[in-house]
């Protein structure tokens, strides 16, 4: 089943369970895995819950520059009901900021060949892992890299009770 069809069938599974079309708020809890050598890429807690503001407002389109949404999009943006927090428990049950930080050689040049992202994570199906370094590897093409993220990990919601 590709992908698409994946995230059809949550959504199917999600409206079959909440047949009244109640928009319950779906609390995803993200961790910062912090791969730093002491420098600037060890960045701050308040950096950090500023990002999660960020992306709450985007998810939730309570941004200021909804108006500047553009037309193709209009009929199509919307909140979409989901909060993400930073987790305040870990995978064993213990609580937590939701921040690992980890001195490590490999925020350099970060990659899924060097094993940065294998410093520090926490199950995909339970928490968004975010991982932060000093840069990431561009695989020789000369460009630069931004950002780079996991496969998705899709699982059904469970029913609205």
């Amino acid at each position: 089943m590709d992908p698409q069809q994946q995230f059809d069938n949550v959504v199917a599974t999600y409206s079959a369970n909440n047949p009244a079309g109640e928009k319950a708020v779906r609390i995803i809890p993200v961790v910062f895995h912090v791969l730093h050598d002491g420098g600037p890429e060890n960045i701050s807690k308040a950096q950090i819950e500023d990002q999660i503001r960020i992306l709450n407002e985007d998810f939730r389109r309570l941004n200021a520059d909804t108006v500047n949404t553009p037309q193709p999009f209009k009929a199509v943006a919307a909140d979409c009901n989901i909060e993400f927090r930073l987790a305040n428990k870990d995978p064993q049950g213990n609580c937590t900021d939701g921040i690992i930080r980890i001195n490590t050689p490999k925020t350099n040049d970060a990659s899924d060949d060097n094993g940065a992202k294998g410093v520090s994570y926490w199950p995909r199906n339970q928490y968004l892992n975010v991982w932060v370094v000093k840069n990431i590897d561009d695989q020789g093409s000369g460009g630069i890299i931004l950002g780079y993220a996991q496969l998705p990990f899709l699982v059904a919601l469970p029913p609205m009770v």
